[in-house]
C-alpha cells in the first residue's frame, strides 16, 4: 500500500468479553478518523434547568470533546438574555476543544453583559486548567449557589 499502512486488531468473543471487536484501518486518514470519533458509551448528556434565580443551569454528564460539544455550546448560546451557570461535576474529561468552548461560552456572556459561573471541577480538569493557564481566566465556584450567586450578581 502506497503511503499508507494497515493494522487490524480484533477481539475473540468469550465468557470475559461482553462484545466483539473488529478494527480495520487502511489509511493514516482512517487511524486518525478512529481515534476522533467517541465510541457510543461516550456521549456528553445535557441537563438545563431554569432556576428561580433567573440563570440558567446547564448540568453536563461525560466527556467534553470536539465530538461532544456541539450540542452544548447551542444549548449555552441559545437563551441570550439569561446567566449562565454550568456544572461540570459530571465530565471525567474535556480536550482541548471542549476547553475552548468553556472559554468561548464565557466570553459570549461577558459580551452580552451576561454573568457566568461553573462549578463542579474535578482535580483532573483543575489540572488542565492550571496547566493551560485558564484556572484564572474563567470563574469557578465550589458550589452551585456560589456559582449561581456570581453569575446573578448585577
Amino acid at each position: 500500500m502506497r503511503g499508507g499502512f494497515a493494522l487490524q486488531a480484533h477481539a475473540r468473543h468469550d465468557r470475559s468479553s461482553k462484545s466483539n471487536i473488529s478494527l480495520i484501518a487502511s489509511t493514516r486518514r482512517d487511524l486518525y478518523h478512529m481515534r476522533m470519533t467517541p465510541a457510543s458509551n461516550e456521549d456528553l448528556k445535557l441537563t438545563i434547568t431554569d432556576r428561580p434565580s433567573g440563570a440558567r443551569l446547564i448540568e453536563l454528564r461525560g466527556p467534553l470533546t470536539i465530538t461532544t460539544l456541539f450540542g452544548f455550546q447551542s444549548a449555552a448560546r441559545e437563551e441570550r438574555t439569561k446567566p449562565v451557570v454550568v456544572d461540570i461535576s459530571g465530565v471525567p474529561y474535556m480536550d482541548s476543544a471542549g476547553l475552548g468552548c468553556l472559554i468561548s461560552i464565557f466570553t459570549s456572556c461577558q459580551s452580552t453583559s451576561r454573568g457566568f459561573g461553573l462549578f463542579g471541577v474535578t482535580p483532573r480538569i483543575q489540572t488542565l486548567f492550571e496547566v493551560t493557564r485558564v484556572s484564572g481566566l474563567i470563574p469557578v465556584s465550589a458550589t452551585l449557589e456560589a456559582a449561581e450567586q456570581a453569575a446573578t450578581m448585577k
